[in-house]
């Protein structure tokens, strides 16, 4: 099914929200349509990609 066995999405994490950031969520959810596990889990990929595209940058600029 899946061209690569590695990309199936089998992995979970718990994530702990206060009420103001599950607001903010759910109004993200309601705008876009969009499923509220893929959002988070797009917004978590964007994130850690600019983490670790930042740090490389602090290496190389040292």
């Amino acid at each position: 099914m899946y061209a690569d066995p590695r990309k199936i999405k089998k992995n979970e994490v718990k994530v702990r929200l206060d009420d103001d950031v599950n607001d903010l969520l759910e109004a993200l959810v309601k705008n876009t349509g969009g499923q509220k596990a893929v959002i988070v889990r797009d917004i978590f990929m964007r994130g850690l990609k600019e983490s670790v595209s930042f740090g490389s940058k602090e290496r190389t600029a040292a």
